[in-house]
């Protein structure tokens, strides 16, 4: 084979190499549950998000948004449904409108703002190399004044 197609053949190669190594630490792993204030009344229209910082620093997170049973289930943004192997920080945001009524102003918070921060939420879960998952979220209201 002549030096500049074997060349070309070794950069090919290297590429495919270097696409492979980067597929990885892809892999999601379904993840379902249910978030309930406490009391057992489902949140509906919440959005609830989990994240988790892999090797090199990148965080990924995973998204679902609560049904009116108050059941999501998670889906990372380009790689698909469910979330990646890790030890995770879980934060619920609180519905912006009723589902369904987007008319007048945002009614106030029905959840407490600890849950709503990655710097102060409680909830961690963690996502092992296996699955299906069930993380069942029981969220409180916000503080009396």
């Amino acid at each position: 084979m002549p030096r500049r197609q074997r060349g070309f053949v070794y950069l090919i190669l290297f590429a495919g190499a270097v696409a492979l190594a980067g597929c990885g630490g892809a892999k999601t792993f379904p993840v379902t549950g249910k978030v309930t204030l406490k009391g057992g009344k489902p949140l509906a229209g919440a959005l609830v998000e989990f994240e988790t910082t892999q090797e090199g620093g990148k965080r990924v997170t995973a998204r679902g948004e609560t049904k009116d049973d108050g059941s999501y289930a998670l889906e990372t943004p380009e790689l698909g449904s469910g979330a990646v192997a890790g030890e995770h920080k879980v934060i619920v945001s609180p519905p912006a409108y009723p589902p369904g009524n987007f008319a007048g102003p945002p009614p106030q918070s029905v959840l407490d703002k600890k849950f709503q921060s990655y710097g102060s939420t409680p909830l961690k879960f963690k996502v092992q190399p296996s699955g299906p998952f069930v993380y069942d979220i029981e969220v409180t209201g916000p503080p009396n004044r």
